[in-house]
């Protein structure tokens, strides 16, 4: 009696193992299949396994701002990170490695008209803070004021309305075309940047010259001349009422010309380098 206790107890025992290696190995099977890591369920290429509310995982393509390798590299689209994905602030010195950005990195913008056309062309920025190489080619008229001057002045860049804070630097070079004896071929005349044009105030003074002060040209050499020169300091710029313009106004003396017999032109050509501290518009 003892023995058939101990026989069924023996049976009862080894069913119960059973039972329960057969109800994990379904477990595990499960499981391997539904993560397709061991010689499971075939993958698609390009799918990835994705779980759903049902709690079991489903082929779907991925799709959106990224795309996946098959080494399973992940890579953001060309494109997909503009200002709007950017917080305010979010790339600082800290998130850009030394030597990224170079004098290549810099705008550089061909701002001119053929040397018999006057120029129309201008170049507008409106960001927090900037530096731009700007390559110029532009070309400006000679205007007589009887008895004083003769001034050209031509527009080279715009900024979008507010307050700023502008200095320059500038290696320019000026040829001057004419019909007839418009200048002397060794001229003396003066030049400056500033945020109006040159007029007949016989001067370069106040706004005409208040980014780049007055600074007298070396004398020409077969009419032509350099106009090199930098800001001594910052100037802070009021357009909030509207957009602010940057000019290159050039003077010479009444006794170094005859433009009104001879109509005369600069072709003016070189770098400018603009250093801007947008300041914003709150009034």
């Amino acid at each position: 009696m003892k023995k058939l206790t101990l026989i069924l107890a023996t049976l009862t025992i080894a069913g119960f193992c059973l039972a329960e290696t057969k109800a994990t190995l379904r477990k595990d099977i499960d499981k391997l299949i539904n993560a397709g890591t061991k010689g499971g369920m075939n993958l698609a290429d390009g799918k990835v396994l994705i779980g759903g509310t049902d709690g079991k995982a489903a082929e779907q393509t991925l799709s959106g701002d990224m795309t996946i390798s098959r080494a399973g590299v992940t890579a953001i689209g060309t494109g997909k990170v503009g200002a709007d994905e950017i917080a305010t602030g979010g790339v600082g010195a800290d998130e850009i490695a030394s030597g990224v950005i170079t004098s290549s990195h810099f705008l550089t913008v061909t701002n001119g008209a053929a040397a018999s056309g006057a120029n129309t062309d201008s170049y507008s920025m409106g960001v927090p803070f900037s530096v731009h190489r700007i390559t110029l080619k532009m070309t400006n008229e000679w205007t007589d004021v009887p008895g004083t001057i003769a001034y050209s002045g031509q527009k080279f860049c715009d900024l979008n309305a507010g307050v700023y804070a502008v200095a320059a630097n500038v290696a320019l070079v000026v040829t001057n075309i004419q019909g007839g004896v418009g200048l002397n071929a060794d001229y003396n005349g003066d030049w400056s940047i500033g945020t109006t044009t040159a007029g007949t105030d016989a001067d370069l003074t106040t706004t005409e010259a208040n980014i780049i002060a007055k600074t007298a040209t070396p004398a020409a050499s077969s009419l032509g001349t350099t106009a090199r020169g930098a800001s001594s300091s910052f100037v802070i710029v009021d357009g909030s009422s509207g957009a602010v313009d940057l000019f290159f106004n050039m003077i010479v003396d009444d006794g170094e010309h005859d433009v009104t017999a001879n109509a005369s032109t600069n072709i003016v050509t070189g770098d400018a380098m603009l250093y801007i501290w947008d300041l914003g518009d709150l009034y």
